[in-house]
């Protein structure tokens, strides 16, 4: 029988980012746990994992993106993480993102789910062919938008995990 592969936490943070702000850099993460440059490898899958919110005033979605390196996961435009409601909510995001080789770039999902009022519940793929770096990731970002620019957005406990061969 085969067992589960073994996962290291490349990062872990807990600090809180929030902006009012139509489409901004929530976190841009460079450094492991240790403050070494991050190097995952394109032979590793990374798992990206972190939680959402998005304050009242206007019945506005939350969206946002991640980006490795500097290639867009999805649409620069960003996917809904939120429904739009003119309600505070929260929610979680969890990104999954294959090894990656030539002509083997389109591999990637994104689950987010939230509460503000009304449930919302989307899974995403990416939308463009070979969108993923064939290189080692050194770069990870995290853009948060909302469609009107009267509500805040942010990322809180962000943790990205590389799985180990196993």
């Amino acid at each position: 029988p085969s067992r589960p592969a073994a996962m290291r936490t490349c990062t872990s943070d807990a600090g809180v980012t929030t902006t009012a702000g139509t489409d901004t850099s929530l976190k841009n993460i460079t450094t492991d746990l240790n403050g070494v440059a991050l190097a995952i490898p394109a032979t590793s899958t990374i798992r990206i994992v972190f939680s959402i919110r998005k304050g009242s005033g206007a019945a506005n979605v939350m969206q946002g993106r991640v980006g490795l390196n500097t290639t867009n996961f999805m649409s620069a435009a960003g996917r809904a993480w939120t429904a739009a409601t003119n309600g505070a909510g929260d929610g979680q995001v969890v990104v999954i993102i294959g090894p990656r080789a030539t002509n083997y770039q389109t591999s990637g999902a994104l689950h987010a789910h939230s509460y503000d009022g009304a449930e919302f519940v989307a899974d995403y793929s990416a939308t463009t062919a070979n969108w993923a770096p064939t290189t080692t990731i050194t770069d990870i970002q995290i853009n948060g938008q909302n469609n009107g620019g009267s509500i805040t957005v942010g990322v809180a406990n962000v943790k990205v995990y590389e799985e180990l061969g196993g």
